[in-house]
């Protein structure tokens, strides 16, 4: 079974100034992309996701829980999201994008470790085909 595209939202300041609107496409699109039942309603999931963006450590903190796992996973997303509107202002200065993986990620990123993208090119964290629970890849500008 194919797992959902994330929607791409415009997050053009830092991950806490994402609008609600835009946070709660994002939660539906992470309790899609888990699949499984979420004990929580979507506006428990927005709050929460809300605090993780704001710098506060989920109560939820049992990694196996699927509300956990739907807010990292959204979480994780609006951070891409944000981080890659600030790459894209930088292009000049740090034209590409290192991906990076870590040993327990998809099969899909280990193919992708190490490799530099245009930053205009940059895969969608989490990468299509993913198939983990919780998505670890990682992607920071460099200049060369």
């Amino acid at each position: 079974m194919s797992r959902p595209r994330p929607p791409i939202v415009s997050i053009p300041g830092l991950p806490g100034t994402v609008s609600d609107t835009d946070l709660l496409a994002v939660v539906a699109w992470a309790k899609e992309w888990h699949g499984e039942p979420v004990e929580k309603s979507d506006a428990e999931l927005l709050a929460l996701a809300r605090q993780s963006l704001d710098g506060a450590a989920l109560k939820e903190r049992a990694l196996g829980t699927p509300a956990y796992l739907v807010v990292a996973a959204a979480v994780k997303l609006v951070r891409f999201l944000s981080q890659r509107e600030r790459m894209l202002r930088t292009t000049r200065v740090l034209p590409l994008a290192l991906f990076s993986a870590r040993v327990d990620c998809c099969a899909v990123a280990q193919k992708l470790d190490g490799k530099r993208f245009p930053v205009a090119k940059l895969p969608t964290i989490p990468l299509e085909g993913c198939d983990t629970a919780r998505c670890y890849c990682h992607v920071r500008a460099v200049a060369k």
